[in-house]
């Protein structure tokens, strides 16, 4: 079990959590400068949001190039409202 603390811990997992929540899918190429997220923690931040569940990718390749995408599972997406609700109640 993971606990808010160890995501704390990782810098950008919660802040990614939250920017994807209101988009259906994310161009992975616009994540880090459209977040606030280095690519440095970005890249370690989507690994372990990709471990939990929270986050799923594929690639659009009717395109080209292909196009990597991103998005909230429904775990990620519960986990992003609960999150919305803890900003709004320090807000």
């Amino acid at each position: 079990m993971t606990s808010i603390g160890e995501l704390e811990k990782q810098s950008g997992i919660l802040r990614i959590t939250l920017f994807l929540r209101d988009k259906d899918e994310y161009l992975l190429s616009r994540i880090w400068p459209d977040s606030g997220v280095s690519i440095n923690q970005g890249y370690k931040a989507l690994e372990k949001l990709k471990d939990l569940g929270i986050i799923k990718a594929r690639i659009e390749s009717s395109s080209y190039p292909p196009k990597n995408l991103i998005s909230l599972t429904e775990k990620g997406k519960k986990v992003a409202e609960k999150l919305k609700e803890l900003e709004e109640l320090l807000g």
